[in-house]
């Protein structure tokens, strides 16, 4: 059972689940439905463990760091969380611009991608990687503090759970957190000692879910891809996918240098420590299900303090999506590649603002109504938002992986920024 276990969590393993994965999307189809109810039912038993441990987590670790002595650390979480949120619209911006000219494409081109010539505003979406074919009415939306802040309190917070508002229920548990940190200790040390119990139990479970990682990564992989036709995704499209991808290597490149001088770990050490989170979060292409995993690999692997990595790394992960704010601000820019737009300051205002709105706005929003909030960015730069949404949704399931395990990563950096600086005591003690 033991060598079974060391041969599942082998490197070669899980990389050859992920290329049976893309053969199968490909040139396997056939196979598809066979292991759409594999790939949901392993999704959905990782996204099972979430509510239970981000809330666990979240209410014992900020119970403990209520104290006066660990205040300053949320307050430099605050103010790292901005930096990065306002770095990350930057980056995308930055990138865009710089291939701005490239990426443009020809109105032949256009034509054919987007097919909006007509009247009508409803759009039939059917390319879009694990969301659902559906039809919608595509509305101008708009981002205000006021309603972020309305969203987030929860009325009910059985309605919240029974809706999988995961913001609503991080809230709730944040308040509970404070609660039991500002109440004496022996009032709280029953619930706190069965908050820690749910934790560890589903810690164990999930764990014993990941051993079977190769054969989900398979599962899901082929089914995300397999409504892609590859025949398609040339040309300007390509072009679009190709810039996500490198600001998604930027971003990752700067999150492991920045891991790298917090951890002291060798560059090694820095993979393996966090090979399971990116085969989570690249397998998944879900941030929620990559929770658990991160936080294990953050404080195990990379020795990151326990009780801050636990309190603040569930909530970023959940709340502070950089890798969508990145990409939100690709689209931005090339829908100004495409469309007569004056680039001012005020432009690239609008665009850096509007991608941090964007990623907020889309929290626990639905498949392709989430990505329709684009219009928040583009309405304001007088980009007609139907065709940037397009190509958007057709090409997501080539960049999706890749954004999810940035915006995960990014996540880790800013926590080991916060977090006081184990991971380099760790590895000297090794030594």
């Amino acid at each position: 059972m033991k060598k079974m276990s060391q041969v599942l969590s082998s490197p070669i393993t899980l990389f050859g689940g992920i290329l049976a994965g893309f053969l199968i999307a490909f040139f396997g189809k056939p196979l598809i439905p066979f292991l759409k109810p594999f790939s949901t039912v392993y999704l959905n038993l990782l996204k099972m463990c979430v509510i239970p441990i981000v809330s666990t987590a979240v209410a014992v670790n900020l119970r403990r760091l209520v104290g006066e002595k660990n205040k300053h650390i949320m307050v430099k979480w605050l103010l790292v969380v901005l930096c990065a949120l306002l770095a990350a619209a930057a980056l995308g911006t930055a990138v865009g611009f710089a291939l701005r000219d490239w990426s443009a494409p020809s109105k032949d081109a256009m034509e054919q991608l987007t097919h909006t010539g007509g009247t009508e505003r409803k759009i039939e979406f059917y390319t879009v990687s694990y969301y659902h074919p559906e039809e919608i009415e595509v509305e101008e939306h708009s981002f205000s503090i006021s309603t972020f802040l309305t969203d987030t309190v929860p009325g009910n917070i059985f309605e919240s759970l029974s809706n999988n508002n995961m913001i609503q229920i991080l809230f709730f548990f944040i308040v509970v957190g404070i609660l039991l940190g500002i109440l004496p200790k022996a009032d709280t040390e029953v619930i706190t000692a069965g908050l820690e119990g749910i934790y560890k139990m589903f810690c164990r479970f999930v764990q014993n879910i990941l051993l079977f990682l190769p054969f989900g990564m398979c599962a899901m992989l082929a089914v995300q891809f397999s409504e892609c036709d590859l025949a398609q995704m040339v040309g300007v499209v390509g072009k679009f996918i190709l810039l996500q991808w490198i600001v998604m290597v930027v971003m990752i490149l700067v999150s492991f240098f920045i891991i790298q001088l917090r951890t002291g770990l060798s560059f090694k050490e820095h993979l393996s420590a966090l090979r399971r989170t990116f085969f989570v979060a690249f397998g998944s292409s879900s941030c929620i299900a990559s929770i658990s995993v991160a936080m294990e690999d953050s404080v195990d692997s990379l020795g990151l303090d326990e009780e801050v990595t636990k309190a603040i790394l569930p909530i970023g992960i959940t709340t502070f999506q950089y890798g969508v704010i990145a990409s939100g601000a690709i689209a931005a820019v090339f829908g100004t590649g495409i469309y007569p737009v004056d680039i001012t300051a005020q432009t690239i205002f609008i665009i850096i603002i509007g991608s941090i709105a964007f990623s907020l706005s889309i929290i626990g929003a639905p498949g392709v109504v989430a990505v329709s909030m684009l219009s928040i960015i583009l309405t304001p730069l007088g980009v007609p938002s139907e065709t940037i949404i397009l190509i958007f949704l057709a090409t997501i399931p080539f960049f999706d992986p890749a954004a999810v395990f940035a915006s995960v990563y990014a996540n880790i950096a800013v926590t080991s920024i916060v977090a006081p600086g184990k991971g380099r005591k760790k590895h000297e003690i090794s030594k």
